[in-house]
């Protein structure tokens, strides 16, 4: 949910919430998680004729719930943890509008600065119970590419589609690490290395926007992220009430 707002007749400035709950489990070696998700974010942009100014940032709260189980022979146990999370993000972008007949195209550069911080957590649950220190993570992303817009009228109704593709190259902290220690043996601790994040990757996504009526959109969209060991596809549905 968010709202925004025309200051001086120059900027548009605007702030918007969201609750978000994410569930995970494996079913094989029987472990799962939950977590609770609260966003923030403040946003702004103005104009200069074609060229366009972005700016944006948010802060996420997160509420994780764990519950691990360790099984190999003659050994079996749980093991529960419950910690905090927060992201901190920022964003700052440019844009250039370039019009042809009835579609809008819009070159583009961005950088985005993302901090990930977590709470100590300490297991419950035996011998294989583990302690965690708190963890900050930086990462930063610099974007370069093209967007493209239309929209025409069919049946009676508006029909908007977007799509974009742009080259995100990533700094900072892309080896996820973290020191854990077992419970009963504070002394002896050891690194735990998590999955990357590329450097660099290629960028997609599209998406079509129907208005149902002047306070309704519906939309479905596809996003993608390609790189050379990696790649990540989604689909994302959308419903908008404007009031």
């Amino acid at each position: 949910m968010g709202s925004d707002m025309v200051l001086n007749d120059r900027w548009h400035v605007g702030a918007a919430g969201a609750l978000g709950h994410t569930f995970f489990n494996t079913n094989q070696i029987d472990n799962s998680g939950s977590v609770n998700h609260y966003h923030l974010a403040l946003y702004g942009g103005t104009g200069f004729g074609a060229l366009a100014v972005r700016l944006g940032a948010a802060y996420t709260w997160h509420h994780l719930d764990i519950d691990r189980r360790i099984v190999f022979p003659s050994f079996s146990e749980r093991a529960q943890s419950r910690y905090n999370a927060g992201t901190m993000q920022f964003l700052g972008e440019l844009g250039y509008a370039i019009t042809a007949g009835s579609v809008m195209f819009e070159p583009f550069v961005s950088l985005d600065h993302i901090n990930l911080y977590s709470d100590g957590f300490t297991e419950t649950g035996g011998a294989s119970a583990l302690v965690g220190n708190k963890n900050s993570q930086h990462v930063a992303f610099s974007s370069l590419g093209l967007r493209a817009r239309t929209s025409f009228d069919i049946l009676g109704l508006t029909v908007s589609g977007h799509g974009s593709i742009g080259w995100r190259r990533g700094f900072g902290d892309l080896i996820p690490r973290t020191n854990l220690t077992f419970g009963d043996q504070s002394t002896t601790s050891f690194e735990i290395i998590g999955v990357p994040i590329t450097d660099d990757s290629t960028l997609i996504t599209s998406g079509i926007d129907v208005k149902i009526s002047k306070k309704f959109t519906l939309g479905l969209g596809y996003s993608g992220q390609f790189a050379a060991k990696m790649q990540d596809n989604a689909i994302n549905a959308r419903v908008i009430w404007e009031f």
